[in-house]
């Protein structure tokens, strides 16, 4: 008898537990305390020994909270879910869903299929990603890791891409650099 009273109170303790990891807070966090140049590494487990899954940029919202235990919570972002160190994360909020395909947009410049890619040495994973969130007239970021070699893929019709070819015109687009301004990333030419 005293076997299964002490088993109901372990499985009591567990539920409680579990029931911890789905508590109050907000429905999204962003990301905060970060560098720029860095991201916050998604865990497997409420544990920073644990390998590493996806990092999350430094600047993002829309980070879904799904319950925090102890100094760690569980979230979701862009499809993965995995834990985080809840030190970095503060309310936030999600205006629109991830979609890992860009949005038709409704004027000519957008529809454009003219595209190419750029590549940008010497970045961090965190800063390929932001460099494409960033700028309008990129569709989409690949990083190397072992060159750190970030490739853009984009719209060379977007008048904001046009903007730069004009005022870059007398250095070639192999030359073009990224740096963080203004709490953002631009692309363009040295001086």
């Amino acid at each position: 008898m005293l076997r299964i009273y002490i088993k109901v109170i372990i499985s009591l303790l567990f539920m409680t537990v579990s029931l911890s990891a789905t508590a109050d807070g907000p429905d999204y966090f962003s990301i905060r305390g970060v560098a720029y140049n860095d991201v916050l590494w998604m865990h497997p487990k409420p544990d920073y020994k644990s390998p590493r899954i996806q990092g999350i940029p430094p600047n993002a919202s829309c980070v879904k909270n799904m319950g925090c235990y102890k100094r760690w919570c569980k979230v979701s972002y862009r499809g993965v879910i995995g834990w985080v160190n809840g030190k970095y994360l503060g309310e936030g909020g999600c205006a629109q869903s991830y979609k890992s395909t860009p949005k038709k947009q409704k004027s000519s410049y957008y529809n454009e299929t003219i595209q190419q890619t750029m590549k940008l040495p010497q970045l961090t994973w965190g800063a390929c990603m932001l460099i494409c969130e960033d700028n309008k007239f990129c569709k989409k970021a690949d990083y190397n890791s072992q060159t750190s070699m970030c490739t853009l893929s984009i719209n060379t019709s977007h008048p904001n891409y046009q903007r730069i070819v004009q005022r870059c015109s007398h250095i070639p687009s192999s030359n073009w650099s990224a740096s963080y301004q203004n709490d953002r990333w631009q692309i363009g030419c040295p001086n």
